[in-house]
């Protein structure tokens, strides 16, 4: 019974440690504008194991978050690593 108990405590305080996390990455993860008249490019890849294909692709915004332009692809094969840098790429 007292190791049962150890682990319900160990796994409040781990839950305890995440919701107070997750409040502050929630805050915190919000896009933000360049300084005027600065543009932003945001870009992200990812890859998808199962069918053995990444995508990648991006945004440009300005100063004030209007978008300016994008771009998006996706080839055939690769891995996690390569989808990011391709993003960059294009």
């Amino acid at each position: 019974m007292l190791s049962v108990l150890k682990k319900v405590h160990v796994s409040l305080a781990k839950l305890n440690w995440w919701l107070k996390y997750r409040k502050t990455w929630l805050e915190n993860t919000c896009w933000s504008p360049p300084d005027y008249p600065g543009i932003k490019v945001n870009i992200d890849g990812s890859w998808l194991k199962g069918q053995n294909r990444m995508g990648f692709g991006g945004v440009i915004q300005d100063s004030v978050g209007r978008w300016l332009g994008g771009f998006s692809s996706s080839e055939i094969g690769g891995d996690p690593l390569r989808a990011e840098p391709l993003a960059i790429k294009e």
